[in-house]
């Protein structure tokens, strides 16, 4: 008597998400579209920046900036200058106009060995700024 091998099941096709829906298409669309819309007030494009997304954006750059800063005086004031200029050089990048920012990572770098990075710093500083100002 031969034994029969048992038989695996056959591997079941994939059904996209679209068919295996009850709803059809566009009947899920418009319910979609109604709980995204608020009242009275109509959808903006996708990928439209307004005024006020830009506004919301500048204020969050500026308190990212503005905590890198903080992060890093109070590590060079810690004594931690390697950590402090980390967090300066953020702060920089994010706030290159900043005379205060720019000053203390001069400070800082000046602090790592990096001497000729610190100078040019400062003669950006002193280019700009009456020394009286500094």
């Amino acid at each position: 008597m031969s034994q029969r091998l048992p038989t695996l099941p056959l591997a079941r096709k994939r059904v996209s998400p679209s068919r295996s829906r009850k709803v059809p298409a566009p009947d899920a669309a418009e319910a979609l579209t109604a709980e995204i819309r608020k009242e009275g007030v109509t959808p903006r494009p996708a990928g439209l920046i307004t005024p006020e997304d830009r506004e919301n954006w500048k204020k969050w750059a500026s308190e990212q900036a503005q905590d890198a800063f903080r992060r890093g005086e109070a590590c060079l004031s810690a004594g931690d200058a390697a950590e402090a200029l980390g967090w300066l050089e953020r702060a920089y990048r994010m706030a290159a106009d900043s005379p205060n920012v720019a000053l203390l990572l001069a400070i800082a770098r000046q602090a790592c060995g990096y001497r000729t990075e610190a100078i040019a710093l400062l003669k950006n500083l002193a280019a700009t700024y009456d020394s009286g100002q500094i």
